[in-house]
């Protein structure tokens, strides 16, 4: 702390205030090359100009760049087109397993499809009848015989083969066209060609002269088509008598082969002779209302014999699928069902008829072994109907074949059904009627030997059990968790008849 005398302190007291009067003072001469500072709100106004300046060129620069910059800028193209190749291989990569499992599904959630329906139709019969180029018609070679006439062709080997004819469907017309067909091998083996004779007995030279056959060919094939007039009355009769013959071979392993055996003839008896094994098809199909069909051997990948009114006899082998289809009137079948694929489609077995009985002895051939992967189908998938008539069915495997994967549906109504299978069957089993009996046999099969593991025993179980139901499962060794076979690689059978009894064989032979 500073102490000042008195005497320096008297003087302070006397001396004037510096706030009495204003103060001046002389302004500095500013630094040369340097402009004065703004007062504040001078600064103020210009920070506020610049601010807005510098946002108002930022957007200047920002729309030009836009415009100019990345259309003249070749990599920005670049990467861009990069990037969409990333993002469309990642979309494909991502979504197309996606789909795929999504498929999966929803083919495991819906049954098993039954390829029959209505492709049993053969495309060269859905030709008009004079469809194709008319090779010549009406060629007749008299005999000497009053109301006959005759004519024959030859068709090429490789050709397949068409008869169809547009005789009236009417069962409430008079039956006044009528034909047999016989399709047969040729007893000449020197014969390299198909030989067709058609014979025809007619009631007037004015209804041979109405009357028109023709050899058409078109499509790969060789026919004949037969059109008769519409004006029949009572009196008029015809009748064809037609005869195909193949050509054959002395040596009996040599085959050959025909694409298609196609006929559709109303009324007429239709019969094939034994052609297998000489002859092989890929797919016949023998159609024609109130038409008789026999067979005494037909080897083919595809069988297809429709008609109605009248039976079905015959032994037939198929590959792909066999449909035997009438009505009221019995069917009596043996067959002979190969299925060549390890996995995949199934051959397909369709019999149905009604008001009448049905008898079929079935076998199964198949080189693989059955597959037990649950989304594939069963290896042989067959439906067997009718009803007012029996039903009899045995399904046993060839002696060289393995269990297989067999689905099976029997129905029936108002009739006797019986079905047997053989011990290679392992699958779940139903047996139903209603106001009957239904009844299971060969379940104590003690004496039987398993086909593939002698150490395994036969082992019969049952989820549902009373009068008229009977459900389980039978085979060999222990019983797999999953109940329904489908996802097991086992069969599956069901036989269903209401006010009548059934039964089914699972031991049988």
């Amino acid at each position: 702390m500073i102490l000042l005398d008195e005497e320096d302190q008297q003087q302070r007291k006397l001396r004037p205030s510096s706030v009495a009067g204003p103060t001046s003072r002389i302004q500095e001469d500013s630094v040369p090359g340097r402009d004065p500072l703004p007062d504040y709100e001078t600064s103020q106004a210009l920070q506020e100009n610049e601010i807005v300046t510098v946002k108002t060129r930022k957007k200047r620069r920002k729309c030009w760049c836009c415009v100019f910059d990345f259309k003249s800028d070749a990599r920005f193209w670049r990467a861009t087109l990069y990037a969409l190749m990333i993002y469309i291989l990642i979309t494909i990569a991502v979504g197309v397993p996606l789909v795929v499992l999504r498929v999966r599904e929803q083919r495991e959630k819906k049954p098993f499809g039954l390829p029959w329906g209505d492709d049993s139709a053969s495309e060269l019969l859905a030709l008009p009848i004079s469809d194709g180029q008319v090779v010549d018609c009406n060629t007749w070679q008299s005999n000497g015989d009053g109301q006959q006439a005759r004519l024959e062709y030859k068709f090429p080997v490789s050709s397949s083969i068409v008869m169809k004819s547009n005789v009236t469907q009417d069962m409430d017309a008079p039956r006044t066209v009528r034909g047999n067909l016989l399709v047969d091998l040729n007893s000449d083996h020197s014969e390299d060609e198909t030989l067709v004779f058609v014979n025809l007995n007619y009631s007037s030279d004015r209804l041979l002269d109405a009357t028109n056959v023709c050899h058409i060919k078109g499509l790969g094939s060789d026919g004949v088509s037969i059109s008769i007039p519409g004006n029949l009355t009572g009196s008029d009769s015809l009748y064809f008598n037609m005869t195909v013959l193949l050509p054959s071979s002395s040596n009996s392993t040599d085959s050959i082969n025909i694409d298609q055996l196609v006929t559709f003839l109303p009324s007429f008896s239709q019969q094939l002779g034994s052609l297998y094994p000489a002859v092989r098809f890929t797919k016949t199909t023998i159609e024609g209302p109130m038409s008789a069909i026999t067979v005494g051997s037909l080897q083919a990948d595809a069988v297809v014999m429709k008609t109605s009114l009248a039976p079905i006899v015959g032994t037939f082998n198929a590959s792909d699928s066999l449909i035997l289809d009438t009505m009221a009137a019995p069917i009596n079948a043996n067959i002979t069902l190969t299925n060549p694929r390890k996995c995949g489609r199934p051959t397909i077995l369709d019999i149905s008829t009604g008001n009448s009985g049905l008898t079929a002895n079935i076998t199964l051939s198949t080189p693989a072994p059955p597959t037990t992967t649950s989304n594939l189908p069963p290896q042989f998938l067959s439906e067997v109907t009718t009803f007012s008539g029996n039903l009899n069915l045995s399904i046993v495997h060839d002696s060289t074949t393995p269990p297989t994967h067999m689905h099976l549906r029997c129905q029936n109504n108002l009739g006797l059904s019986s079905v047997t299978l053989d011990e290679k069957f392992e699958g779940t089993f139903s047996v139903q009627t209603k106001f009957d009996e239904a009844l299971l046999l060969g379940y104590d099969a003690a004496r039987i030997a398993d086909p593939l593991d002698p150490s395994r025993q036969r082992t019969f179980q049952l989820d549902y059990n009373t009068t008229s139901r009977m459900d389980g499962w039978v085979g060999w060794g222990a019983r797999p968790n999953v109940k329904w076979s489908r996802r097991t690689g086992q069969g599956r059978v069901e036989v269903i008849t209401s006010l009548s009894p059934v039964s089914l064989d699972l031991g049988g032979r």
